[in-house]
């Protein structure tokens, strides 16, 4: 005689899996969000004060070299202030939305444009060749349709208007004057540590699919801010040790 079992039993076991990988990827999520706060704080306190900063406490750095003055040639460094100057501007705006999932998908798009507005125009006109046609401007509803769970991917796509970018988290006002690279960092360290704190929330981790895009958007941010400086900071710190040394060699 056959035993016909319960479905009780193997639903309860999925919705234990189901609530301990949401409590899981929360608490990576939490650990990650402290981590960044951390790397923001630090930043944001060695740019305040560009007359008197020591990178990771042992290089003192001069102000030139902290503002990149020194390291990359005008050009390269409007374009890096331009670079910081549009991701701040944009995260601001991104931050006036009340649910934390849409921030997060939306900070995805947001990193996918602004790379693109930096590419090189042959880049650009081979990205938009594939680019599927979109509206010039949006319905203003923040979700974006994405109201329902998502059950895929989130895959952040470029969209084009009449042969044209249609930037729909980008922005890009016209700038006029010069901008003081300092003082992004520190105004940029201030809007991600907001980013990051929105972030924290658990409509960010209950989907395993929100989750991800939140580590892609982590990871677009490290590579844009955190490494960049770090890298370049790392050589003047080098550049800067080297040249101690050598004066105490050449000291009798």
């Amino acid at each position: 005689m056959d035993v016909v079992r319960s479905p009780t039993g193997s639903s309860s076991d999925v919705e234990e899996l189901t609530r301990l990988a949401t409590q899981q990827r929360q608490k990576l999520l939490e650990d990650l969000v402290t981590l960044r706060r951390n790397d923001f704080a630090y930043l944001k306190a060695l740019h305040m004060d560009p007359r008197r900063s020591y990178f990771l406490n042992v290089a003192l750095v001069r102000e030139e070299q902290l503002n990149l003055k020194s390291v990359l040639t005008p050009e390269a460094l409007q374009r890096r202030c331009h670079q910081l100057y549009y991701m701040g501007l944009s995260l601001g705006k991104l931050l006036e939305m009340t649910n934390p999932s849409h921030l997060a998908l939306e900070g995805c798009q947001l990193m996918e444009e602004l790379d693109f507005f930096f590419l090189p125009s042959t880049l650009q006109n081979m990205k938009l060749v594939v680019a599927p046609k979109g509206p010039l401007y949006e319905r203003p509803t923040e979700a974006s349709g994405r109201e329902k769970e998502l059950s895929e991917p989130h895959r952040p796509t470029l969209r084009k208007w009449n042969q044209k970018p249609a930037y729909r988290r980008l922005l890009t006002p016209h700038i006029s004057f010069p901008l003081d690279y300092c003082e992004l960092v520190v105004s940029l360290c201030e809007v991600l540590t907001l980013v990051y704190t929105k972030l924290l929330d658990e409509t960010c981790s209950r989907n395993a699919h929100v989750f991800q895009a939140t580590l892609r958007f982590d990871d677009k941010i490290k590579k844009l801010l955190l490494e960049a400086i770090s890298k370049q900071l790392a050589t003047i710190a080098a550049e800067s040790i080297k040249d101690e040394l050598a004066t105490l060699r050449k000291t009798p």
